[in-house]
C-alpha cells in the first residue's frame, strides 16, 4: 500500500515501444522538413516555408511531455503508551502535535501520547477525499430531481 521513494526512479527509466516508435516518427518528420528545405523544388519558397514548418512541428511535439501527476499522500499518527509500549497508527486528526496525550491505552488504562506525526505517499487512497464526497453529492441530487 505504501509506495517507497525509489521506485520512481525505476519506473521513470522505463522505455517502451510506443515511446520510440514516436520519436522516430518525430524525427523523420523533422527530417522530411529539413529534405523540403535542402532540396527546393521549383517554388523554393514555398518548400521552405513546408519544411520550415514540419521542423518547427516536430520539434514542439518532442518537446511536449505527459504531465506528472501529483502522488497521493496521507498524514498519520502514531500513539504510543508510556507504560506497556504498545503503539497504534491513525489517521492524522487536525489539532495533533507531538507528545499531546490522547485517551488511554486498551490493555493497561494507561494514557497514550502522540509519538510521531509523518506523511507517505501512497499507491492509492485510504480515505476518500472531500472533492469525491462533493461529486457523490451532485450526482445524488440530479437523480432525485
Amino acid at each position: 500500500m505504501i509506495d517507497d521513494e525509489n521506485d520512481e526512479d525505476i519506473l521513470n527509466k522505463s522505455v517502451s515501444l510506443k515511446k520510440v516508435m514516436k520519436n522516430i516518427l518525430l524525427i523523420l518528420l523533422i527530417g522530411v522538413g529539413a529534405l523540403f528545405i535542402y532540396l527546393g523544388g521549383e517554388n523554393q519558397t514555398t518548400n521552405f516555408m513546408i519544411g520550415f514548418s514540419l521542423i518547427c512541428l516536430g520539434t514542439s511535439l518532442i518537446q511536449i511531455q505527459k504531465q506528472k501527476t501529483e502522488p497521493i499522500r496521507q498524514t498519520l499518527t502514531i500513539l504510543a503508551c508510556n507504560l506497556c509500549n504498545i503503539t497504534n497508527v491513525r489517521h492524522y486528526e487536525h489539532g495533533d502535535y507531538v507528545f499531546k496525550e490522547i485517551g488511554s491505552c486498551d490493555k493497561c488504562n494507561e494514557s497514550m501520547r502522540i509519538k510521531q506525526i509523518y506523511n507517505v505517499k501512497l499507491k492509492k487512497p485510504t480515505i476518500q477525499t472531500k472533492k469525491s464526497d462533493e461529486k457523490k453529492k451532485k450526482e445524488e441530487e440530479k437523480v432525485k430531481a
